[in-house]
């Protein structure tokens, strides 16, 4: 049982390095999309569209400009290899079940909504205390 779980640690840390580039890489498309567009935008130059209506000469920018990014920081030996470690940690971590979120969460609630109520009557209290002060 303890093989299985540590021969599947190396394909889940992987997955999760994986999903981070992945997801890195969409952010920073739409980063550098806006970025693109308001840079048109500001300097006047004119951005037709090339590929239908979304696709403009300031996103085909921007997409190459992801693609470097992508490239680079893949052969960046310090950023993969930091990316590495930390999902090699997130692998590590006891993650808890669902029926403790949900008890996790239910006391949150609680507590948060008599905090919420002790809040309110110091409000009230001290808010009439003042206009009865205000009246003398």
């Amino acid at each position: 049982m303890a093989s299985s779980v540590s021969s599947r640690r190396p394909q889940l840390s992987s997955r999760i390095v994986l999903a981070f580039f992945m997801v890195s890489t969409v952010l920073i498309a739409i980063l550098y999309t806006k970025i693109m567009a308001g840079m048109f935008t500001v300097l006047g130059i004119k951005d037709p569209a090339v590929l239908g209506r979304d696709f403009t000469n300031s996103t085909m920018i921007a997409l190459a400009m992801t693609v470097a990014t992508l490239f680079y920081t893949l052969r960046a030996t310090a950023a993969h290899g930091f990316v590495k470690q930390v999902a090699e940690e997130l692998v590590k971590v006891t993650w808890p079940t669902f029926d403790e979120s949900k008890q996790n969460t239910s006391s949150t609630v609680w507590v948060t909504g008599v905090i919420a109520l002790i809040l309110f009557i110091f409000d009230w209290v001290f808010g009439n205390l003042t206009d009865f002060l205000l009246m003398l």
